[in-house]
């Protein structure tokens, strides 16, 4: 076990927190596209009453549009990497350590011999496990377009369920002519006359008065 174990375990777990933190960023971008997608073909068809070709069109477009935006900006999330270094430097830069970190974990991990004095390493490795409970591991590690993402998505989350919860008969039939029926949005047409062969056969006002 080397000097710098529980150092090096704290950079570990830092370094996974960053990366699950990285996965929860690329799904929240995806689920936040593909609400602004699905919300916007809602507006289309509750104002145009697209016919079942045109839904869908509109559904495929959507898809695709989905998919480049996945490609395009959602993988980055996915594929983001980082070493145990890179995360150290990170820590660096926020508690002011000139390197020393760094400095640190290359001397005692180093196999081969290092240039300059075996004291001044030793001091440098002792410096930095003496320092280890003073660094603030968490402050400013975390990128602020990861928490972006999160409040974009929570926001979008949050006009959706006032929405639904507004208007439940409307999503509810929006959700059936995805899947593309016939079924129409509820409406509030009032029927005032019904007449057959120029034959009055039905009349709302007659109807009221009989009330």
């Amino acid at each position: 076990m080397t000097h710098l174990a529980p150092l090096r375990a704290k950079l570990t777990v830092l370094r996974r927190l960053r990366r699950a933190v990285c996965w929860i960023a690329g799904i929240a971008s995806i689920l936040a596209s593909s609400l602004v997608a699905l919300w916007a073909l809602f507006a289309l068809d509750l104002y145009f009453f697209l016919s079942q070709p045109q839904r869908f069109v509109m559904i495929v477009l959507a898809v695709l549009l989905e998919s480049w935006i996945v490609v395009k900006w959602s993988r980055r999330w996915f594929v983001r990497s980082e070493s145990h270094f890179q995360v150290a430097l990170g820590v660096e830069n926020t508690n002011q350590l000139d390197n020393d970190l760094i400095a640190a974990l290359q001397f005692e991990s180093s196999t081969r011999p290092v240039p300059g004095s075996t004291q001044l390493r030793q001091l440098v490795i002792q410096n930095m496990i003496e320092q280890q409970d003073q660094i603030q591991w968490f402050k400013g590690n975390w990128d602020r377009t990861i928490w972006k993402q999160i409040g974009v998505l929570t926001f979008l989350l949050t006009l959706g369920s006032c929405i639904a919860a507004s208007w439940p008969a409307y999503v509810r039939t929006f959700g059936q002519r995805l899947l593309l029926t016939e079924i129409r949005y509820p409406s509030a047409t009032r029927i005032q006359q019904i007449r057959i062969n120029d034959t009055l056969v039905y009349s709302r006002a007659t109807a009221n008065g009989h009330i």
